[in-house]
């Protein structure tokens, strides 16, 4: 039950910061999502579909794993940048106690159902944390990728057409301060 309260606080985390861009939850609601998002989302909808519960857990690992380690890194690292920045609030997020637990009861539960598998099915269950993985990296590489551009038009001002068409392609425009959004519709 407790990481169902997690979600919805991490949920509503999401709504918060969208807000702050100006975008209502019906506008986030109503956006179309982005097609790396798309890809991790249905990547893992079908593993729910077709295959069983532990094969589910172990396609969400990536995200409930993956946030608590690296944001853990970025809020001990004491070159991260906290006044101002618009990334501080989920650091906290992702390393506050709560956030921990629910880490620590997915893997347990993880652990738990793993036990006594065969190897076959623990290589199976591997190759699917692996595959959800690499989508979900997908996802962050591509906003990261579009920032870098918008960096380096700044920098040198020879990258506006490289820029214009990427953010083009995936609907993104992309910011200074370090963040990628995606674009509203007309």
């Amino acid at each position: 039950m407790q990481q169902v309260v997690t979600l919805q606080e991490e949920i509503q985390l999401h709504i918060d910061f969208c807000k702050g861009y100006g975008l209502s939850e019906a506008d986030i609601i109503n956006e179309e999502e982005d097609q790396a998002t798309t890809a991790y989302t249905r990547y893992v909808l079908d593993i729910g579909m077709s295959q069983d519960y532990l094969a589910l857990q172990i396609a969400l690992l990536p995200c409930l794993i993956g946030y608590g380690i690296i944001d853990k890194r970025l809020y001990e690292d004491p070159s991260t940048v906290r006044v101002g920045s618009k990334y501080w609030k989920w650091i906290e997020q992702y390393v506050a106690e709560e956030y921990r637990e629910a880490m620590m009861r997915g893997s347990e539960l993880v652990e738990r159902h793993a036990e006594g598998l065969s190897p076959s099915r623990v290589e199976e269950l591997a190759g699917i944390f692996i595959h959800a993985t690499n989508v979900s990296i997908l996802m962050e590489m591509i906003d990261d990728g579009l920032l870098m551009l918008q960096r380096w038009r700044e920098a040198s001002g020879t990258w506006a057409s490289e820029l214009a068409r990427k953010e083009s392609e995936y609907g993104r425009t992309c910011d200074a301060a370090g963040g990628c959004t995606r674009r509203m519709q007309s």
